[in-house]
């Protein structure tokens, strides 16, 4: 299937199930979630308000503020990994869905697939956060010499290139019912083969979200949360399109 092709059939299948945000829908209710339980603790231990510590953190004494940043520490990394678990089960509700062609919620692939897209999804941002200490370090530590200071560049430049050979791990865990490592073998097997293909894709599809947020995002609360129902929808749609057209 062609780029332009799948651009085309993604919108269309996403406009007639429009159903096929829910599963979205709910992860993007589930991701406010650990800012209010984080803010409502907070307040509740240390008895000051998040808001006030972002306007006015020049009044939080020194004792109270090492206090907020250990709670938020603690809290974030619990919350984090809970978030996680959440949005896996809700991607394998939404790409079971397009699987089996359903107009309804899709709880068994949910459950059935969550705990593999959460492996591979915590193992992609390994990957990144590997990539990141890598870069900055060599930043660092080249920083003296101009010529030297190439070489943070080369690294970022191939951690971008490998970025993509990740993206369609989970759709085939779905797709193809794989395990974690032969979906990543066989999404940068498939990436690589058609990476030019693949790069315009999801070129066309930045693009395509940005003329979303520019459409809708002077609508105030209700204009983000159409914006990211509406793109990472239709995104994943797409994916799963490429995945499936080029297994």
């Amino acid at each position: 299937m062609k780029v332009f092709q799948i651009i085309k059939e993604g919108a269309k299948k996403f406009w007639k199930n429009p159903i096929l945000g829910i599963p979205t829908l709910l992860q993007i209710i589930a991701n406010y979630i650990p800012i209010i339980i984080v803010s409502v603790v907070l307040a509740l231990i240390t008895g000051v308000s998040v808001i006030s510590v972002i306007l006015n953190p020049e009044t939080i004494s020194d004792d109270i503020l090492n206090k907020i940043i250990l709670w938020v520490s603690i809290l974030l990394f619990i919350l984090v990994g809970l978030l996680l678990i959440v949005n896996s089960f809700f991607e394998g509700m939404l790409l079971g869905m397009l699987k089996h062609g359903k107009r309804k919620l899709d709880f068994d692939s949910g459950g059935k697939f969550w705990a593999r897209i959460f492996c591979f999804d915590l193992m992609f941002g390994i990957y990144m956060l590997i990539s990141a200490i890598i870069i900055i370090v060599t930043s660092i530590l080249t920083s003296i010499s101009m010529w030297f200071a190439i070489i943070p560049i080369l690294l970022a430049i191939v951690f971008l290139i490998s970025i993509p050979l990740f993206l369609l791990g989970a759709y085939y865990i779905v797709l193809n019912d794989l395990k974690v490592k032969e979906a990543l073998r066989k999404s940068c097997k498939v990436v690589w083969k058609h990476y030019f293909k693949f790069l315009g894709l999801l070129l066309l599809l930045i693009l395509i979200t940005a003329t979303i947020i520019l459409l809708l995002g002077w609508i105030q609360v209700v204009g983000i949360i159409l914006i990211n129902l509406l793109s990472m929808t239709y995104l994943k749609i797409c994916f799963y399109l490429f995945a499936s057209s080029e297994d």
